[in-house]
């Protein structure tokens, strides 16, 4: 299942890496376009054997999240939208779940 962008953000502010796609998520870029952006500096990145790995300070600089205030400020939102909000349901495919009182024979 995708992740939320709270999610990706929350990955972001609690870890000092992230993963390629969570930081085009983040950034609002595609896969290619995400490449282009490490080939040519704007991204930084390393790699760990086949994997890019962004470090989150420089993530978080580009989306406006500098020092260490605001980044415990923005944790700290984040958690808490995430905790007001249920994540959200699919809906159910097929049948509806039968009605246990529904079902039971009248007395």
């Amino acid at each position: 299942m995708r992740r939320t962008p709270r999610e990706d953000l929350l990955e972001a502010l609690s870890n000092l890496t992230v993963d390629f796609p969570t930081a085009c998520r983040l950034v609002g870029t595609g896969r290619s376009a995400g490449y282009r952006a490490i080939q040519d500096g704007t991204l930084p990145a390393f790699r760990i054997g086949k994997v890019y790995r962004i470090r989150t300070d420089e993530l978080l600089k580009k989306l406006g999240i500098e020092g260490p205030d605001a980044r415990e400020a923005a944790l700290a939102r984040v958690r808490e939208e995430l905790s007001a909000d249920p994540p959200p349901t699919r809906p159910l495919r097929g049948r509806p779940p039968k009605n246990d009182d529904a079902s039971a024979p009248a007395a």
